[in-house]
């Protein structure tokens, strides 16, 4: 009798055990349909029969009529959805919003500052950079003659030497190298005397004073001889004070740099004859300039002065 009661109790525990177990197993189980992926979503495939449905790796899920998620299984997703949203950086970028682009901002209004910024250093980078104009001419009363003669040996010839000042005036705010400055003193095209400088330097904003010095290359005898006939026909073989004058002309070229042509400008002086050296170029009667580069720049395509 005893027996039979005791096994009858535990035939009821085993029941009212796997009926909590079975309880707890369901109240675990993920909605029919269902499948729970990252931050506690759960998806489900509504494309296919209720028999094929998978989740993403390819597990079968159960059956749910419809297609249709449980309320709190959508409930679940949308509170997932907006916990990764806030968890994510949202940067507000001029180049469409990548964190990779270059210009990446957390508001759009530091990435539209920062370009506006760039935008001005760049205006005054260029105002100081592009290039300006450069002038040159020469100082007409700076010139001087130095030597003077007429030479009967080793053949008849013209003896000549001078001094003068050239200006090149530099606009720019950066200094510059003028490559060659070339000075020629012709007498009716004969060449009496020259002068070459090369890679003079100057300062930025300032007018630079160039210093030349014309003298008779030996080489150019023959040129030197070709002007005596002309200075005998105007001065005489010994000039006196009632000799009159001779033309003198002076050219200057100027190039800047190899790859831009050479600008050049031309001054006329009318020399007296007798006691000429070491007289001031402001004493003569008469001073003609042409070809002048004071209105012409030297740089092409530079601000300033064509």
């Amino acid at each position: 009798m005893f027996d039979g009661k005791w096994q009858c109790f535990q035939q009821r525990e085993g029941e009212t055990g796997q009926a909590s177990l079975q309880q707890e197993s369901e109240s675990d189980e993920q909605p029919p349909g269902a499948v729970e992926g990252q931050s506690g979503r759960f998806q489900v495939t509504r494309d296919l029969p209720n028999e094929q449905r998978t989740d993403q790796i390819g597990n079968p899920l159960g059956e749910y009529p419809n297609g249709v998620l449980p309320m709190d299984v959508e409930q679940g997703n949308k509170a997932a959805d907006e916990a990764d949203a806030a968890d994510e950086p949202n940067p507000s970028c001029c180049c469409g919003g990548s964190p990779a682009c270059v210009l990446c901002f957390w508001t759009r209004m530091q990435c539209m500052c920062c370009v506006c910024i760039c935008l001005i250093l760049l205006v005054v980078a260029a105002y100081f950079v592009f290039p300006r104009c450069v002038t040159a001419q020469m100082d007409n009363d700076s010139f001087e003659i130095t030597l003077l003669a007429y030479a009967v040996l080793p053949v008849p010839s013209v003896q000549f030497g001078a001094k003068l000042d050239v200006l090149v005036d530099n606009e720019n705010y950066w200094g510059i190298t003028v490559d060659t400055v070339k000075v020629y003193a012709k007498y009716k095209g004969a060449v009496l005397a020259t002068s070459s400088l090369k890679n003079v330097g100057m300062v930025s904003r300032d007018e630079h004073k160039i210093n030349v010095k014309l003298q008779q290359d030996s080489g150019a005898l023959l040129s030197y001889a070709m002007a005596a006939p002309y200075f005998v026909q105007d001065c005489g073989i010994n000039p006196t004070a009632s000799s009159g004058t001779w033309k003198l002309d002076v050219e200057v070229d100027v190039n800047m740099w190899d790859s831009i042509p050479t600008i050049s400008f031309d001054t006329s002086f009318d020399v007296p004859c007798y006691q000429a050296v070491g007289k001031s170029s402001a004493t003569y009667a008469n001073t003609t300039s042409g070809g002048t580069s004071k209105d012409k720049c030297l740089i092409p395509g530079s601000l300033g002065k064509e």
